[in-house]
C-alpha cells in the first residue's frame, strides 16, 4: 500500500473501486489466470463499458481518471511492467510497475511510502464517514454525485431531507435525545434503500441521497416510503420529515443545480406544512 502524505491521494491496492476489485486489475494484467476471475473480468467489461478502465485504474490507485485517459494510461502500465520485466529478470507485479510508471514516468505521485494496508483502508473509510450517523459525509456526497451525473445514458436522482422540528427536541430534552434521533433516522436510511444508492449526513437534521439509474418517479415512490416509515417510527418522539426530489434525466441539470432543485423542492415541503414530499418541476 502507497500513501501520498503531500496530497490527497492514496494508493489502496486490493480495496473494490466501483464493484471492481483488486482482482480484477491482476486478471486483466494477465497476473491471474484463473478462469473464475478472468470471467468476472469479462463480465465487468461488458457491465462498465466505456468507464471499465477509469474504474479499474481507480480499484488500482484510487485515483480517479477521464474514461478518454484511463485506457491509455492502462495500457501504459502494462507496457512499462513488460519493459521492467526484460530489464529485472522477473516480472515486478502491475502494482509496482503502476507506482513506478506514475511517480517517475509521468510524476502523478511524489514521496509515496509504504503503510499497512488494513490501517489504510480504515482511515479511509472512516475520513468519509460522519462520526454520529455512521452515514457518508457531505464531502463523499459531492463526489457520489459528480460520479454518478458523469453518464448521460443513466438518470440520477437526488433526495433532500429535513427532519421537521428537531431544534424542539434539542431545546427541551437535550442533544442526547437529539443525537438518539438522528442516529435512528439514519439507521432508517441504510435499512431502506439499495446498495448503489448512496446516504449521507447533509449537515445537521438534513440528509441527502444520491440513486443512482433512478428516475423523477422511481425517486418519488422513494422518498414517500421513506416519509412514511419516518412518520411511523419517529412521530412518538415528535418529529416528521420533509422531502424534496430532483432528477437529472428530467431536468438536464448538472450535479449541483440538480442538488439545489432537491433542495428548493425540500424547502417547499416546508412551506407546504411539512411531513411531505415535494418533487422539483426541473425549472430551478
Amino acid at each position: 500500500m502507497f500513501d501520498e502524505p503531500a496530497t490527497s491521494e492514496h494508493w489502496i491496492l486490493s480495496a473494490s473501486g466501483n464493484e471492481l476489485s483488486y482482482e480484477h486489475v491482476l486478471a486483466e494484467a494477465g497476473e491471474r489466470p484463473h478462469d473464475q476471475v478472468i470471467r468476472s473480468a469479462k463480465r465487468a467489461r461488458t457491465e462498465h463499458r466505456a468507464d471499465y478502465f477509469s474504474d479499474l485504474l481507480f480499484a488500482l490507485t484510487h485515483k480517479r481518471y477521464a474514461a478518454s485517459d484511463a485506457e491509455r494510461t492502462w495500457q501504459s502500465i502494462v507496457a512499462h511492467r513488460d519493459h521492467m520485466s526484460v530489464q529485472l529478470g522477473r516480472n515486478p507485479g502491475v502494482a509496482v510497475a503502476a507506482l513506478d510508471y506514475l511517480s517517475n514516468v509521468e510524476g502523478c505521485f511524489k514521496r509515496p511510502t509504504l503503510i499497512d494496508e488494513l490501517k489504510l483502508a480504515r482511515l479511509v473509510e472512516s475520513a468519509t464517514r460522519d462520526d454520529l450517523t455512521g452515514l457518508y459525509d457531505r464531502a463523499t456526497l459531492r463526489i457520489a454525485l459528480e460520479r454518478a451525473c458523469e453518464s448521460d445514458a443513466q438518470p440520477v436522482s437526488v433526495i433532500m431531507i429535513d427532519l421537521d422540528d428537531f431544534k424542539r427536541i434539542n431545546d427541551t430534552r437535550g442533544h442526547l435525545a437529539g443525537d438518539r434521533v438522528l442516529a435512528r433516522a439514519a439507521e432508517i436510511l441504510r435499512q431502506s434503500l439499495r446498495d448503489t444508492d448512496v446516504p449521507t449526513r447533509y449537515g445537521g437534521e438534513e440528509f441527502c441521497v444520491v440513486l443512482p439509474s433512478r428516475g423523477l418517479q422511481e425517486a418519488a415512490a422513494v422518498a414517500e416510503r421513506l416519509r412514511a416509515r419516518f412518520e411511523q417510527e419517529l412521530a412518538g418522539q415528535g418529529v416528521t420529515a420533509s422531502f424534496g426530489v430532483a432528477a437529472r434525466a428530467e431536468s438536464g441539470l448538472g450535479p449541483m443545480a440538480l442538488l439545489r432543485a432537491a433542495d428548493d423542492a425540500l424547502y417547499a415541503s416546508k412551506r407546504a406544512g411539512k411531513n411531505r414530499v415535494t418533487v422539483s418541476d426541473g425549472l430551478s
